[in-house]
């Protein structure tokens, strides 16, 4: 802070003074209290009141609170409509016996647990003594010689009464309003976000010949003001007591220097003429830009592997610190959290982008999809014609008009023996779409069983492999085609 005194009185001597208010640590068991207001070491006139604001918390409940003076308790306030958390009053003493004093504030939560002092320094200051009025002095008695008794004087006759002289009072004397500059917080210079809180206090000295009390002021005198009052009451000092001051502001948005000027004034509304003008040097700076980068939470999907002509749902969570979200493969954008139903034709993949600037973050789900089977055309296969096998031969010729599987054979079964072979014809036979041939041969000779064939004819239609049973005879051939 820069400040300056008219050329009226020379400066005093710059003296600092402890504003510090103690809090003892309080246990979490225990209330906790803090006293807001005044400040340690503030001065009060004797007979005048002294109103301490405190405030006290426990998350069990403050239910009373007490104000004491140099360790008795003066006065006790309960808590309205039962036990709160945070508790905050205003208590007054009047002020009373010159000199320091120490002022506590205690607190009571429901548990009837007693919390740690908060406790602050106040000096009272003697009440200024009327004008006008003159102690009385005794007259002295004339002293005698020594050894020698004084004479008794024996008044006789009439008294004279003497005359009385009556005290002219004084003048008033007139009001000297001298102000001095202590300390303050938030050095010239000192660097905030813009919107950012602070509280701007100054400490000056009453070094005038009257008291100040609540019709003192500091007014906003100029510059900028950064803050939604333009005048702060003094508290009650003193001449020789020193104020702190102290005024809750916001650093303007515009960034740059920013200052403002605040000035004493009297009951009468004259600024003070032997005073420092107070002020606020701060500077507003630009904040940080931070750097603009998506965050994508989740992206998914309900199953990753569909049927041809199935359906499943992409669903993604709350992307942050992106301007536009996107999912491509025609979905376009979307908001966050959301969902989408989609039924891919093939195999796709869903790419998610979240874009931020010139940042861009990605996502990506694939879904598989199986693709149908095409129906097997069954492959046809002639058999007409003449196989052999080892000790048989057989002819086969397919029935006429079959266009399509399965289709009927005929033939003739011939086992080949030493002597004349063993022909039979057979009118049972049948090829289906798998190329499986069953053919039933009848006995050759009367009484004799039937003989059943059941073979697999190969893709090519060179071979027919298969089984034959006759009664109790069986076996394995494989035919080949001549």
């Amino acid at each position: 802070m820069k400040h300056r005194l008219f050329p009226l009185f020379a400066l005093l001597a710059i003296a600092s003074l402890a504003l510090a208010t103690c809090v003892a640590p309080t246990p979490p068991s225990q209330p906790a209290t803090k006293i807001d207001s005044p400040a340690s070491n503030s001065t009060v006139t004797e007979g005048k009141e002294l109103a301490v604001q405190s405030t006290s918390a426990d998350p069990r409940g403050i239910v009373q609170v007490d104000l004491l003076v140099d360790g008795q308790v003066v006065h006790s306030d309960q808590a309205p409509g039962g036990p709160q958390a945070s508790y905050t009053v205003i208590q007054k003493w009047t002020a009373a016996g010159p000199g320091q004093h120490v002022v506590s504030v205690q607190a009571l939560n429901k548990d009837r647990v007693v919390g740690d002092q908060a406790s602050i320094a106040i000096v009272v200051v003697a009440a200024p003594t009327p004008a006008g009025v003159t102690p009385t002095v005794a007259p002295s008695a004339t002293a005698s010689p020594a050894g020698t008794a004084a004479p008794t004087q024996v008044v006789t006759g009439t008294v004279v009464p003497t005359a009385t002289t009556t005290a002219v009072p004084p003048s008033p004397v007139p009001c000297q309003n001298v102000a001095t500059f202590v300390n303050e917080t938030i050095p010239d210079g000192t660097q905030f976000q813009p919107g950012q809180q602070f509280n701007k206090s100054w400490t000056i000295r009453n070094d005038g010949n009257c008291p100040w009390n609540d019709a003192y002021q500091l007014i906003w005198t100029g510059g900028e003001r950064m803050t939604s009052v333009s005048t702060v009451a003094l508290p009650d000092t003193a001449p020789g007591g020193a104020a702190p001051l102290t005024i809750a502001m916001a650093a303007p948005a515009q960034p740059g220097s920013h200052a403002g000027q605040w000035q004493l004034r009297d009951p009468r509304g004259a600024v003070f003429a032997t005073a420092p003008v107070l002020t606020v040097n701060i500077v507003t700076v630009a904040p940080t830009p931070v750097p603009c980068i998506p965050v994508i939470s989740g992206f998914g999907v309900d199953r990753t592997t569909i049927n041809h002509g199935e359906s499943t749902t992409l669903r993604w969570r709350l992307i942050s610190n992106a301007e536009r979200v996107e999912i491509d493969n025609g979905i376009g954008g979307v908001g966050t959290p959301g969902d989408r139903g989609v039924a891919p034709n093939q195999t796709t993949t869903y790419t998610l982008y979240a874009y931020c600037g010139g940042n861009t973050r990605t996502a990506q789900v694939t879904i598989t999809v199986i693709q149908p089977q095409p129906t097997a055309v069954p492959q046809r296969v002639h058999l007409t014609g003449n196989w052999s096998a080892q000790g048989y031969l057989m002819e086969l010729e397919e029935a006429m008009g079959c266009m399509q599987l399965p289709c009927g054979y005929r033939g003739r079964w011939i086992k080949i023996t030493q002597g004349a072979p063993q022909i039979t014809e057979f009118t049972q036979g049948l090829l289906d779409s798998n190329r499986h041939l069953t053919i039933t041969v009848p006995g050759s000779i009367p009484g004799q069983p039937p003989l059943y064939f059941d073979g697999t004819a190969s893709e090519d239609g060179r071979t027919i492999t298969g089984s034959w049973t006759r009664g109790n005879e069986s076996g394995q051939l494989t035919f080949r085609k001549q």
